[in-house]
């Protein structure tokens, strides 16, 4: 997330730039200001998280903080397809359903570690921009609301195969270092045996 923070406030002020063709420029500077603040906590923890020391650190407390500040994080940007949702302009629903993509590539990116994080901060756009689309009345963004929701499903199982994958190196570096640990153990005590055997 701090590696990134520029990236995503960049995104954010390009989309809210591109709704401007369609929809009054209020909505997309409330949505913007919106984005700012959430991107703003969600960083804020992040920053407080990396200055405690591992001992003091409780697990479960701070992944429901984190779940929460992605959860708003979620909903404010699923509230940019709730921008201009009265325009007849065909090119915005295309410009909405591919931010989604956009949006779900980043945070699969960010959040495939901790599942938790990234269904909260992804369903509620994807459930936004299904709802605009279906709301429109027409097979062909009948079909486009599909596809969404099976974008999303997607990216949720290469999330979990990636997630598997963090996993299973995690073990084998886990694995690895008691190895060496142990190897390194018995080296020690073959020492000592042979520094014993040339005193004696």
């Amino acid at each position: 997330e701090r590696g990134a923070e520029a990236t995503i406030l960049l995104l954010a002020i390009i989309f809210s730039l591109a709704s401007m063709f369609w929809a009054p420029w209020g909505e997309a500077v409330i949505w913007l200001l919106l984005v700012i603040s959430a991107k703003t906590g969600l960083l804020v923890l992040c920053r407080r998280f990396q200055t405690l020391a591992p001992a003091d650190v409780n697990l479960s407390i701070w992944q429901r903080r984190f779940v929460l500040a992605e959860l708003i994080s979620g909903l404010v940007w699923a509230g940019f397809a709730m921008i201009g949702m009265g325009t007849n302009d065909s090119s915005s629903h295309v410009f909405v359903f591919a931010s989604l993509i956009v949006v779900l590539a980043i945070r699969m990116t960010f959040a495939s570690t901790t599942l938790p994080i990234l269904y909260v901060g992804t369903i509620p756009m994807t459930i936004a921009v299904f709802t605009r689309l279906v709301l429109l009345g027409h097979p062909f963004y009948w079909a486009m609301a599909s596809m969404a929701v099976g974008v999303h499903v997607y990216f949720i199982f290469l999330a979990k195969g990636l997630n598997s994958t963090a996993l299973a190196m995690l073990a084998f570096r886990a694995e690895k270092d008691a190895l060496i640990a142990e190897l390194e153990n018995e080296k020690s005590i073959s020492d000592e045996a042979r520094r014993r055997s040339e005193g004696a």
